[in-house]
């Protein structure tokens, strides 16, 4: 689907975007096996978590409020950030951070590649289309992405959900029953990842 969308956009433009591409996704795994997967304060919550949920799901047991401590670990933190690193976590126990990296640096790509469509399609020339870009892949995406953190996923899935949109408006594409199914999954699991999604559902609605 995504190959379809950039041969829909002029020869120049895509040879740009495709020279771009080939130079980000390099420098981000470059990234990713020079430093290795950025840590956190926050990070060894989601890990708790995930190997809770790997754990006979213990994440999701009762929780005793009479006996247990005064703040659960899993009744302040979303499910859906540790579900990815649980799933990680089952295919390399030894190397759950980094497929979980490369996993998000895919999802930032995916949105890149929405973002480049419909910027294209609205007219801007090729420079201006680079410096969103460039903007867009070089602020704290580079960052989060290489970290164990919930933001990375949380963002790309918003833009990815929102772009789409944005192009079946504009007329870059249209969406299928099927497609908006899929993007209502994924609106769904981006709440999942960080409650403020919940909040842009409404400010979306108007």
């Amino acid at each position: 689907m995504f190959w379809r969308i950039i041969l829909a956009v002029s020869t120049r433009n895509r040879r740009a975007f495709a020279y771009f591409l080939g130079a980000v996704i390099p420098v981000k795994l470059a990234v990713l096996y020079l430093i290795g997967p950025t840590i956190w304060p926050d990070t060894a919550g989601y890990i708790a978590f995930a190997e809770a949920i790997l754990d006979r799901a213990k994440a999701f047991r009762p929780i005793d409020w009479i006996g247990g401590p005064p703040a659960p670990l899993f009744v302040f933190r979303l499910p859906g950030y540790p579900l990815v690193l649980a799933g990680a976590e089952l295919l390399s126990a030894e190397n759950y951070a980094s497929i979980t990296v490369i996993f998000q640096i895919f999802l930032n790509v995916v949105a890149l590649i929405l973002v480049f469509k419909v910027v294209a399609h609205l007219g801007f020339s090729i420079g201006q289309i680079m410096a969103v870009l460039a903007l867009y892949v070089f602020s704290d995406s580079l960052l989060f992405d290489n970290s164990i953190l919930s933001d990375s996923i949380y963002s790309s899935l918003f833009n990815i959900v929102m772009f789409s949109l944005i192009g079946h408006a504009i007329g870059c594409w249209r969406l299928t029953l099927l497609g908006g199914l899929g993007l209502g999954f994924l609106w769904g699991f981006s709440t999942w990842t960080r409650d403020s999604g919940i909040y842009f559902t409404y400010v979306r609605r108007f």
